[in-house]
């Protein structure tokens, strides 16, 4: 031990006093508040040691400072890099979540789109099915209207037939009247002329 190495431990002794409350502090913080208040700790301590070892002109103080110098910078640079990772962590999952919630609400599109198409469908069937349906009423009463209309033509015609049957039956009937009557009168005529004619030869 010289005369460096007293001064070189007393300032080592003195920070790590002050560091242990500083480091379970900085412990205690979550997250990147934690890892910033470390930080902050090792580079007060860099500088106490820089600022001892330029004062006490100690080289090996000095040299030290330095060493804890680039670890902290190598920590700082590693907390970085961690912090990075978590921020393009949490920007995939956000981007993941937000290309979840794009395809779910595209799902429910096609979703609600197919449902209004089924519908739609069912509307034209029904649509359909009621103007065939109403096409068939129409067909049946047409139908309905002609066998109508053709079963007074046939009584009409029958009526006609039966009354054209009588009308020839009466006239045959009178004719017959008529030629009876005539050879009626013609035998009567005979008959008379017989008499008048028997009735000159007599006289």
């Amino acid at each position: 031990m010289n005369l460096q190495t007293i001064p070189r431990m007393a300032v080592g002794g003195a920070l790590r006093v002050v560091r242990v409350p500083a480091d379970l502090a900085a412990r205690v913080l979550p997250g990147s508040r934690g890892e910033a208040a470390r930080e902050a700790v090792a580079n007060a301590d860099v500088a106490a040691r820089t600022v001892a070892g330029s004062v006490l002109r100690d080289d090996a103080m000095t040299a030290e400072a330095k060493r804890r110098a680039e670890a902290a910078r190598h920590r700082a640079r590693a907390s970085e890099l961690r912090e990075e990772a978590r921020e393009r962590s949490a920007e995939g999952e956000q981007k993941a979540q937000k290309l979840e919630h794009e395809a779910e609400e595209r799902r429910q599109r096609a979703e609600k789109q197919a449902q209004e198409r089924r519908k739609e469908a069912q509307r034209r069937r029904k649509a359909e099915k009621e103007a065939a349906a109403r096409r068939e009423q129409k067909q049946k009463e047409a139908e309905r209207r002609k066998a109508e209309r053709e079963r007074k033509e046939a009584e009409e015609r029958e009526k006609r037939e039966r009354l054209e049957a009588l009308e020839e039956k009466a006239e045959a009937v009178q004719s017959k009247e008529e030629a009876l009557k005539a050879a009626d009168e013609s035998q009567r005529l005979r008959e008379a002329a017989g008499n008048a004619k028997a009735a000159r030869k007599s006289d």
